[in-house]
């Protein structure tokens, strides 16, 4: 498997803002969707496109594709409804 990186244009850094979806975060890591999703349901046993992502799970795939990532966390919404 090539992996992102390695001997291309990809950033050192990549800021990642958590949570995120496969769909968002396949663009920043240079990996089309459908392998994000393999890989997560390798762990999972089940993923999607539309799958949200928390911090955890997006640094182990940075890692299992040797990237180097800055999360940065979303603000919530602060609705308290």
């Amino acid at each position: 498997m090539k992996h992102p990186g390695k001997g291309d244009d990809t950033p050192s850094k990549i800021r990642v803002h958590v949570p995120i979806t496969v769909r968002e975060v396949a663009p920043l890591f240079r990996v089309k969707p459908f392998r994000i999703v393999s890989e997560l349901a390798k762990s999972t046993g089940y993923a999607e496109m539309s799958t949200v992502l928390d911090e955890a799970r997006v640094r182990r795939l940075a890692s299992a594709y040797r990237l180097e990532v800055e999360i940065v966390s979303r603000p919530s919404s602060g609705r308290t409804n």
